[in-house]
């Protein structure tokens, strides 16, 4: 079993090794041993081997490929804290979607209280995102997502504020809406 394959036409001492590479080589030398074990508070705990999150990884990777998503392209994900985000997150980098990481907070609004905003860090970073990005995310939400989950603003964004645990900082986040 091969560990190191580069990728075609990248140098460097990390060519290839990405994380869809570490999560299949885990996968492929400790398949059995656990991953993740998913703890909510209102529910019993799970657990998921290398191999059994791998494989889920794929199984939904390859749903989004069926449903016509493209590597390069950008996928948002508008879940709370769950199981389903973390999948969802592994799949789409598998797949080479373009959105790093993206995070949704609640803003008062004046008449239906409050409004869900995304801030996005773009695979290629704020300076190397795509100009029609905005357009294709809001397409997007307004062909998937009931109408008052579809963010009335984007924020493009290079870093997100963390908390003390590297979770995101939504307060930060809000505070930066003014």
């Amino acid at each position: 079993m091969s560990f190191s394959q580069a990728a075609p036409g990248i140098v460097g001492p990390f060519a290839g090794l990405d994380v869809p590479w570490l999560l299949r080589m885990r996968a492929e030398s400790r398949r059995n041993h656990p991953f993740l074990i998913w703890a909510p508070f209102e529910a019993p705990a799970r657990s998921w081997s290398y191999g059994e999150f791998h494989e889920r990884v794929g199984a939904l990777s390859a749903g989004l490929v069926k449903r016509g998503i493209k590597p390069g392209e950008y996928v948002l994900i508008h879940l709370d804290n769950c199981i389903e985000a973390v999948l969802a997150w592994f799949a789409c980098v598998e797949l080479g979607a373009g959105v790093r990481e993206a995070a949704v907070v609640a803003k008062k609004h004046p008449m239906l209280d409050e409004v869900p905003v995304v801030f996005i860090i773009p695979r290629a970073g704020v300076a190397g995102a795509p100009a029609d990005l905005h357009d294709t995310v809001m397409a997007a939400c307004r062909t998937s997502l009931a109408d008052f989950k579809v963010p009335r603003e984007i924020h493009f964004v290079d870093d997100m504020p963390r908390s003390t645990l590297e979770k995101v900082a939504k307060a930060e986040l809000r505070k930066m809406l003014g």
